[in-house]
This record gives structure tokens, sequence and C-alpha cells, in this order.
């Protein structure tokens, strides 16, 4: 293979490919790391020092709008024969980045936690859909060793971004800056606010800020998080759960960024918001357990709503809508429905949304208005309707 020219990038070496059926090389000496970019085709142009452990990132063509299918996997048997099955069994990838350790390597568990840690950034990235069927993991690596391992991701999505691939987050379309004391948090009191406005979705999983502690927590589409199987009510309870003391769970668990970090939830808390989007505040907590008949539950009354506080139950209390209607939409060349309920949840692929915004970031995975993404069946945005309320 063709090693010259070379191009040197900061502390990487690029040994460039003399044509189009030779994989591109990439060596991080600093952090003893090499990739190589391949095709489905010049995958057999690899020698037998890539026939190691290591984790890959299958990549599907990107689209007109910057989004594209991909899949994280782990090869503890070796890298090109693993990925190698992937020619025959998936058919959509076209490029695929190999991540190996050149002197000790990367034994089973660090592979593993690597697949796992790799799926999470890309989970949350607005414009990547990932094909892994299940979260990936493997919680047996030490502490220590998952220190050293943090220092691959950056380096990873850099190169994602270099084959076209947009790994971005939500927090990184907004200008984070730490919480001063005292502030009120712009999203609100609770984790329901960001999922609403776009930064966090069900499924994604945090992770402790500190390096004393081994867990996740991921985040259920009512705002509750899931750790070690138990579901807590807020993310201070959660964090109690791992640590053994009182704690706040706002600094302890962190989102994964695409930019490599790891974001304290009180800073994404914090973010201001940008580009137009108008944050839904989301109802007040309801018991809705004995709505089983459709009547409309109890609603606790407080100041006079204003567009950035209505929600769908107030449509349905002025007659704008009504229990069972169907509010659609037709995101890339798919057509989605969803049902409105009797207490203003909207009902989509068997799930219950709390709010417009929710069930559109339930479908596009980013930072959405769900008031102007829903339509009633006449073509009126939900958004619409809303301005025929009544001013108080």
């Amino acid at each position: 293979m063709t090693t010259d020219p070379r191009q040197r990038g900061i502390g990487a070496t690029w040994f460039m490919p003399a044509s189009s059926g030779e994989p591109l090389l990439i060596d991080l000496p600093g952090a003893n790391l090499d990739f190589a970019v391949t095709t489905r085709d010049n995958l057999s142009e690899l020698d037998e020092k890539w026939n190691v452990p290591g984790t890959y990132v299958l990549v599907d063509p990107v689209d007109a709008d910057g989004c594209a299918g991909v899949y994280v996997g782990k090869a503890p048997g070796g890298l090109t024969t693993r990925v190698r099955q992937h020619v025959r069994a998936r058919e959509s990838w076209r490029r695929a980045l190999l991540i190996r350790r050149p002197y000790q390597g990367f034994n089973s568990a660090e592979v593993g936690w690597l697949e796992g840690r790799l799926y999470d950034v890309l989970d949350s990235a607005s414009r990547v859909t990932l094909g892994n069927g299940n979260r990936p993991s493997d919680e047996t690596l030490p502490q220590w060793q998952r220190q050293q391992l943090e220092a691959i991701i950056a380096p990873v999505l850099g190169v994602l971004r270099v084959l076209g691939l947009d790994p971005d987050t939500p927090d990184q379309s907004l200008q984070l800056s730490v919480a001063q004391p005292g502030r009120r948090a712009h999203y609100g009191d609770t984790l329901m606010d960001l999922i609403e406005a776009g930064l966090v979705r069900d499924g994604t999983v945090l992770h402790p800020t500190t390096s004393s502690y081994e867990a996740s927590a991921m985040v259920g589409v009512d705002g509750a998080v899931t750790v070690r199987g138990e579901r807590h009510e807020s993310l201070s309870s959660a964090g109690r759960a791992v640590t053994g003391h009182n704690v706040n769970g706002w600094e302890f668990w962190g989102l994964l960024s695409g930019s490599g970090e790891l974001v304290p939830m009180s800073v994404l808390r914090s973010a201001p918001v940008v580009g137009g989007t108008e944050p839904e505040t989301a109802p007040a907590p309801v018991d809705y357990s004995n709505d089983a008949a459709g009547s409309p539950p109890a609603r606790v009354h407080g100041p006079a709503q204003t567009h950035a506080s209505v929600d769908v139950f107030a449509l349905l209390r002025a007659s704008l809508l009504s229990a069972g209607d169907v509010l659609v939409v037709r995101y890339k060349g798919t057509d989605y429905r969803a049902t409105v309920k009797s207490n203003g949840y909207l009902s989509l692929g068997g799930r219950d949304y709390p709010s417009p915004t929710a069930a559109a970031v339930a479908i596009t995975g980013g930072n959405v208005n769900g008031w102007r993404f829903w339509k009633v069946t006449s073509g009126e945005t939900l958004g619409s309707l809303r301005d025929r309320l009544p001013q108080p």
C-alpha cells in the first residue's frame, strides 16, 4: 500500500491512499490509536495487523439533509473478520471506521465498553439513526481503564466528521455555560422540561460526571430515570441510589455530547433557547390512573396561560380538539399519526407523550417545536389552533 504523501494533523499522521481502492489509514501515536477507513470493496486491502480486537462503526450513505444510518460494533475476535461478516449480513453501509490499539491492544472488556460509549453519543446525535437492536455495554471494565478509554471518544467523532457524518447532539446548538448560583434554570426544574425542549429523549443514557462511580441511568419518556433496573422519579434520587448518600442529581449526572465530553445536566438545564425554538412547559403533574372513563382530569389552577404554558388539554377544554382526534405529519417521506387522548397526552406508536414537542422529538430525535410540527387532518397546525384560544 502506498504510504506517501503523508498529511499531518494535530498529533495525527494520515496515510493517504494512492487510489479510491485503498483504505485510508490514520495513526495517532500520542494516543496509541490507529484508525482505518474502508469501503465494502477495499476491506480486503487491510493486512493481518487489522484482524485484532477492536471497535468499529459502519456508516450508511449520508442523505441530502446530512442524516445517515450508523451501526456500532465490537470485534473481540478480530476487526476484519467481523466487518467482513457485515458485508454479507448488512447491505446498507458503504464505509467502515475500524479502531485498534497498535501496541498493547484491546481486550474484550475494553472493546465492549468503547462500543457502548460510542453508542450513547451517537444515539443522542440529531442526524444519526442507530441500527443496533439494543444498547450494547460492558460494565466489567475497571474504572481506571474507563478513564483511559475516554480519550478515544473525541478522535473517533472527529474522524466521523471527516467522513461527512454529523455526530452533533442537540446541546451543541446551544450556548452552554456553567449555571450561576441562584440563577433559575431556563427549562424549569424537571427532566421532562429538557425532553420537551428536545435536548434529551426517551432512551438517552446518562453517566456520572465523577470518575468515582460506575453506573448509568436511562431516561424514560415520562421524565423518570432507571438505574440498575430501579425506577427513580428524579435525578437526585437516581444519584443517591448510586452513591448511597444525598447528591445534587443535576450535577452528578451528565449527558455525552457530540464533542466527546460529559455535559452536566445542570449546564444543559440552564442553557438559553436559540434558533427561535419556543420552550413548552410540561403539564402540571396529575394522576391519570382513574381516567379510564374518559372524563377530563382535574387541573391545577395557576396564573393566566400564555403560549409557553398552554398544553393540548387547553385545546380540549376550548373544544378546538376532541379526544380521539388524529394529528398527522409527514417527515422524511414517512407519514406519522398521533391520537389525542382525553387527558391531553398524544398517543404515538403505542406510547403516550405529554406534549406535542415530546411526541415530535420521538420522531425526529432532535430539537423541534411540536406546535408547528403537528397538524390536524384539515392541514392546520396545532400552533394555529392555539392562536384561536381566548386571550386571558
